[in-house]
């Protein structure tokens, strides 16, 4: 596990640039997080580039790969990270002001993940997705990518919205996004509260 973590940002360095590029710039103009949640964080790559964005911010990442957090908390040894799996995170309610993710829905239960991380958000929070798009010929090999990565299959534009709004929380941008023959998505919601403030 040591090597992948050792290997993962030279060997996916292309595809990691263009999928944070791509949630970078949706995250909504004008916010101010004051604790940011990067489910799946990896070696830490993406929570230091939203550390450039938002220095004051108290960071947090989530992986199941203690070999990737060790390079994470060498990177940012001020901020707090978790070695879990997603499905057993114990978030306390209205704890995150922005929750990330990139290139991780697919490998994971969405709707079990999005019933434990909505109701951390604050009513008035940010969830922002990368993940690949079903409608590419990545369905078509889910299979593959159950056998040998332990995947879940990759959900369409559609499903993803869905699941989202099954969650409690409405979509307020949605882009499919070709990087190689890979066709993805980018998506960002916010808990459908009645008490969300609108500045």
């Amino acid at each position: 596990m040591k090597d992948e973590a050792d290997q993962y940002e030279q060997r996916w360095a292309r595809y990691l640039n263009v999928t944070h590029s791509k949630l970078l710039a949706s995250l909504p103009a004008g916010a101010a997080p004051r604790s940011i949640l990067d489910l799946g964080c990896g070696t830490g790559l993406l929570l230091t580039k939203l550390r450039q964005h938002y220095p004051d911010a108290q960071l947090t990442g989530v992986d199941r790969s203690g070999a990737m957090l060790d390079q994470a908390r060498q990177r940012l040894p001020q901020a707090t990270f978790i070695e879990t799996d997603l499905a057993r995170l114990h978030l306390n309610p209205r704890q995150y002001d922005l929750i990330v993710s990139s290139s991780v829905f697919h490998f994971v239960d969405v709707a079990l993940v999005l019933s434990q991380i909505t109701p951390a958000l604050d009513p008035n929070g940010w969830l922002v997705v990368v993940d690949y798009s079903g409608e590419s010929w990545f369905r078509a090999v889910g299979w593959l990518y159950d056998h040998f990565l332990e995947a879940q299959q990759a959900l369409s534009r559609r499903q993803l919205a869905r699941q989202l709004t099954a969650a409690g929380l409405t979509v307020e941008h949605q882009q499919q996004f070709r990087w190689r023959w890979y066709l993805l998505q980018v998506v960002t919601a916010q808990p459908a509260s009645p008490n969300r403030h609108y500045p």
